[in-house]
């Protein structure tokens, strides 16, 4: 039988895997406490937004991308009359105002457009969960569900069918690291063309400022030998200066850009050694990618450290707390101090593999945090 390698960003990515755990929606209760409309057993996008705990617009977002699949999972359109009308079990109140009403139940309040509004069940709310990348209870339900997937895998005859849980682990460590190396290739690949592609132009560049030096010198030679055609070589003197300006300026941002992708290129390949060595403007660079994208610094750090882990199969939230000192005082440097030298190296590669992925590179946030734009 063929080995199974698990993770859990493999949920985000794959509709099959989630239509194979589409029937765990009871880990919702067992990761956090649950409140659904009582009767109903339905949540509302806010409802959802609160549970994952991101921000509305995150699952609005993710609702539009997905809303053939998670419509499917059970999503129903309730009137105003219908919430109110409901028969209830607990005594509850409503509060009517001018475009909506506040339908009071013991434990929370349901705002209720006077249009109605969309409601989801919970098998939909399960959907969220599988799909959402940012959410810290997100990952916790998926994680959860690999927790079930591994100790179905313990429970079973390992001599019999070949599968062990060590082997299941290991390889979606495999897999994690073969995942950061294709893109890191594949990015150096890119970014060695774009370098290629730049001096090209740089070069060319340099030519036609070249060329526009001469003629402006022989423009020059002619003006001061000749009376009767100063206004015209005067007009096409000008001309060229201005074109000259504008070459010099278009020089100027080919030699900046060539900079920056020459500076990924050597990050990627392990050449980089012109970083500032202070660790600790790593995390300046971490929150402004942070900043620069909208994903949340604490995520971005997660991902940098799983893959450290992941790599060198170790532990920094262990060796963090080896180095407390004697009086129990809490160790309050950042995990990235607690790094050796060629862990650091590779979260440099990291953090300019995850920066690819959002549509920047290292370099340029680098330089924006070091000159403060």
């Amino acid at each position: 039988m063929a080995k199974l390698a698990l993770v859990e960003n493999d949920f985000t990515e794959q509709r099959g895997l989630r239509e194979k755990y589409k029937d765990h929606s009871w880990v919702l209760d067992k990761v956090k406490t649950l409140i659904m409309i009582p009767e109903m057993e339905m949540m509302t996008l806010k409802m959802i937004a609160e549970y994952y705990d991101v921000g509305i617009k995150a699952i609005e977002k993710c609702y539009q991308r997905n809303k053939e699949e998670i419509n499917e999972d059970g999503v129903i359109h309730k009137s105003l009359a219908d919430i109110r009308d409901a028969r209830f079990r607990h005594d509850v109140s409503s509060v009517q105002e001018r475009t909506k009403a506040t339908i009071i139940f013991p434990n929370f309040r349901l705002d209720v457009p006077n249009s109605g509004l969309k409601v989801f069940s919970k098998q939909a709310v399960f959907r969220f969960g599988l799909l959402l990348r940012d959410s810290r209870i997100a990952k916790e339900v998926r994680t959860e569900i690999l927790k079930s997937f591994m100790q179905t895998l313990k429970g079973q005859n390992t001599e019999s069918n070949g599968i062990e849980l060590e082997t299941v682990i290991k390889n979606g460590v495999d897999l994690i690291v073969r995942e950061i190396k294709k893109m890191s290739d594949k990015n150096t690949a890119e970014i060695q063309e774009k370098l290629f592609q730049v001096q090209e132009k740089l070069s060319q560049a340099k030519e036609e400022l070249s060329q526009s030096k001469e003629e402006l010198s022989l423009t020059k030679g002619e003006l001061s030998h000749s009376e009767d055609n100063v206004l015209q070589l005067g007009y096409k003197l000008s001309s060229l200066e201005g074109e000259n300006a504008q070459l010099q300026d278009a020089l100027f941002l080919l030699e900046k850009e060539y900079g920056y992708i020459e500076k990924d290129n050597k990050i990627l390949s392990g050449q980089f050694i012109e970083r500032n060595l202070d660790r600790m403007l790593f995390g300046r660079y971490v929150k402004k990618l942070s900043q620069d994208t909208g994903v949340l610094d604490r995520n971005l750090f997660s991902q940098i450290y799983c893959m450290v882990e992941k790599e060198f199969k170790t532990s920094l939230h262990t060796r963090k707390e080896a180095h407390n000192d004697g009086a129990g005082m809490e160790n309050k440097l950042p995990l990235y101090a607690h790094m050796t030298d060629g862990e650091w190296e590779f979260a440099w590669t990291c953090f300019d593999v995850i920066c690819q992925r959002y549509g920047t590179s290292s370099s340029k946030i680098m330089d924006k945090v070091l000159h403060r734009k």
